[in-house]
């Protein structure tokens, strides 16, 4: 909670709603010490480049092609695909932050004033689970591929196929950037304006699909792109980015 508008202030009170470490100083709690308002959160799963084969048709008419992705899922969101890291990550954006008292902004250095700390708050943490982030493309589609990422919850309604310039409707996030990785390089791929920012040439945003499945509700977010070349390389720690809307 807030702390005290009028009164006096201890800094065991300051302690409580800001946090910090014993003994206590004041120099814990200059304006730029202080947990900050973020919207940036980032997961690190191990990523992983697999393939797997479909086959469509019975008898002389069956034929077969090759998928190929790469990326990180849990195991329900693709479950054909055993990635290397079969988990769901937690993301958060802090929020709320009001570092100006009634006796001004906290000072950045030199003295502090008591009053400023009066009606001050530390920052909401808000936390999403994330289930994927992949690419694939398949060896009979000589159109491209996607990338794809899943969101805990139900966000908004389905909106599908070839939605290119439309923007995803109530999305969590306003863009989700990935580095560089194996053959693929680093691109932001975003909610609603630009569709991608990268060296991928794309098509922009493809659907937005909700899924249930044993793990809850969640919702898939595609991006199509016309880069066939991209597969393979995936290994290691991936250090994605998401900017929480």
């Amino acid at each position: 909670m807030a702390l005290a508008a009028s009164g006096s202030i201890s800094l065991s009170q300051i302690q409580a709603e800001w946090g910090g470490s014993n003994p206590i100083s004041l120099s814990e709690y200059y304006n730029g010490s202080l947990q900050a308002n973020t919207n940036i959160g980032t997961i690190s799963p191990t990523v992983s480049s697999r393939t797997h084969t479909i086959t469509t048709g019975i008898g002389k008419s069956a034929t077969s092609y090759t998928v190929y992705v790469d990326g990180w899922g849990h195991a329900h969101t693709y479950p054909e695909v055993t990635f290397a890291d079969a988990s769901s990550k937690t993301s958060s954006k802090k929020s709320g932050r009001d570092d100006y008292g009634v006796g001004g902004t906290i000072a950045s250095s030199g003295a502090i004033n008591m009053n400023m700390f009066r009606g001050t708050a530390y920052p909401t943490t808000t936390n999403y689970t994330m289930y994927s982030c992949w690419r694939r493309h398949a060896s009979n589609n000589n159109t491209g591929g996607y990338f794809q990422v899943s969101v805990a919850g139900h966000w908004g309604s389905n909106q599908s196929y070839s939605m290119g310039s439309t923007a995803f409707g109530s999305c969590p996030f306003t863009y989700v950037y990935t580095p560089a990785e194996g053959n693929t390089p680093a691109t932001y791929w975003y909610a609603s304006g630009t569709s991608y920012n990268g060296a991928w040439t794309s098509a922009g945003r493809y659907m937005k699909t909700l899924r249930t499945t044993s793990i809850g509700n969640w919702t898939e977010f595609f991006w199509h792109s016309s880069s066939t070349s991209w597969h393979g390389g995936y290994s290691g720690t991936q250090n994605i980015q998401i900017a929480w809307a």
